[in-house]
């Protein structure tokens, strides 16, 4: 979920010998680049969305609690899923 600009280094390996083709590949297919964020992407995203959401629900100038319940109840549902789930390390 990370914004990127056109020809930024992605990947730095500090090798002695070219890379094989196997790591290119496996290096290629970790990322997915596209115009705009995805949910798919970047889960992060999609609660970012309800957030915003909810913030929005509570301001003075549109003050609709209903929308804003509703946002808290589905992260309370993303949350528990989340927290009994195994995540592996980022490195």
């Amino acid at each position: 979920g990370s914004f990127i600009v056109q020809d930024t280094a992605l990947v730095s390996l500090a090798l002695t010998y070219p890379p094989e083709q196997k790591l290119i590949d496996a290096l290629n297919t970790a990322y997915s680049i596209g115009s705009h964020r995805t949910v798919d992407q970047d889960p992060t995203f999609g609660i970012r969305q309800i957030v915003d959401m909810a913030i929005k629900a509570l301001s003075p100038g549109v003050n609709d609690t209903s929308t804003a319940v509703m946002c808290v109840d589905y992260l309370t549902s993303i949350m528990a899923r989340l927290a009994s789930r195994q995540f592996p390390p980022l490195y």
